[in-house]
């Protein structure tokens, strides 16, 4: 089986709801012992306790804000077909390997390949942007040779 753009925004997806189910997870742990340290007063010891946590509980909702963002805009991504050039939401085959444009995160697997999802702000990304099958591109002394664009 060929690996699709349509299977990797679906892995990615799939990665993104994984960590914004694991984060919520930990949100209901921070608030149950917010609420749990609301019942305790046993002075200064109390008030650390419940500024920490309230610390923590602002930290997860920020990171929960970037991640819901983050879904959304690998949901906006183009799932049509390949085209000529490079552009956000492409999925390039190189001589490095699959490489992906459009979310941040990393390796992934998709359909038994191994990609790598990089931002569109990534160094490598904005050097393939562009770029059409034959191109090579020169990048911190490594050579990525675009073999496909999927």
């Amino acid at each position: 089986m060929t690996l699709t753009r349509e299977c990797v925004i679906e892995a990615c997806l799939t990665l993104l709801q994984d960590k914004r189910h694991a984060l919520m997870a930990a949100i209901q742990q921070v608030n149950e012992a917010i609420a749990g340290e609301q019942k305790s007063t046993a002075g200064d010891k109390h008030e650390v306790s419940k500024a920490i946590l309230q610390a923590e509980q602002e930290k997860l909702y920020g990171q929960l804000q970037a991640l819901d963002q983050q879904l959304a805009d690998t949901q906006r991504l183009p799932r049509v077909s390949a085209t000529e050039h490079v552009g956000t939401g492409s999925l390039i085959l190189t001589n490095q390997g699959y490489f992906f444009i459009g979310c941040a995160l990393g390796k992934l697997t998709a359909d038994n390949e191994t990609v790598i999802c990089l931002s569109a702000n990534a160094p490598l990304a904005k050097a393939l942007v562009g770029g059409v099958v034959n191109d090579v591109i020169l990048l911190n002394n490594q050579q990525y040779s675009i073999i496909a664009i999927v």
